[in-house]
């Protein structure tokens, strides 16, 4: 199933994992809405919040107006009439660690700024995703600052040669390798340059 951002991603539990899920959405492009019976100290940006002590009672209350439905709710027989509740009203739904209630799945995601890694097992092991998001977080958090070296490498040379030639210069590597951001994008630069210059001479 493709999930479009359309209209509001709620999210059933504000605690560590459903802050997780908000946080996903929300950089996905959803308009996102926590619910759950206590604040969190901090929200998502962008993501809004409504205080309801959730239950089977109100849940078609809680659910109306949803485009999509994930439930990070420590109760599974409350996860199960979320589910139920879904399917009948049509919305997608993501019950947390319980593939069997789900109706899309949502991958594991690794990011720092503009740099995201999504991992899935498609909802057969969400264990081993959450595993492998967690092993993977540190290197993500490493290789952030790459992005805005390669965006502006982009902006000055198009083309994919000139970032093939940056990204085999061991010095240029060296640099990353040992977090030194600012030698990086300046040997980056130096590069670029001498491949800009030499496509003139060519032309």
């Amino acid at each position: 199933m493709v999930l479009k951002p359309d209209g509001v991603a709620i999210v059933l539990g504000a605690g560590r994992v459903g802050l997780r899920k908000a946080k996903a959405l929300s950089a996905a492009g959803f308009a996102v809405k926590l619910v759950d019976r206590r604040k969190p100290s901090a929200l998502p940006r962008g993501a809004g919040f409504k205080r309801v002590n959730i239950s089977e009672e109100n849940l078609a209350t809680v659910l109306r107006g949803a485009s999509l439905i994930v439930s990070a709710l420590n109760d599974r027989p409350l996860n199960s009439a979320v589910s139920r509740q879904c399917r009948r009203a049509g919305i997608p739904v993501n019950v947390v660690d319980d593939p069997e209630l789900c109706t899309f799945t949502m991958p594991a995601v690794a990011a720092r700024g503009s740099l995201v890694i999504a991992i899935s097992t498609s909802g057969l092991a969400p264990f081993l995703s959450a595993t492998l998001r967690k092993e993977l977080e540190p290197l993500v958090a490493r290789r952030a600052p790459l992005v805005a070296i390669v965006a502006e490498i982009r902006q000055r040379v198009p083309g994919r040669a000139v970032l093939g030639q940056v990204f085999r210069d061991g010095r240029f590597r060296r640099a990353v390798d040992s977090g030194r951001w600012k030698t990086a994008r300046s040997l980056a630069l130096q590069i670029a340059s001498k491949a800009r210059h030499a496509g003139r001479r060519g032309g």
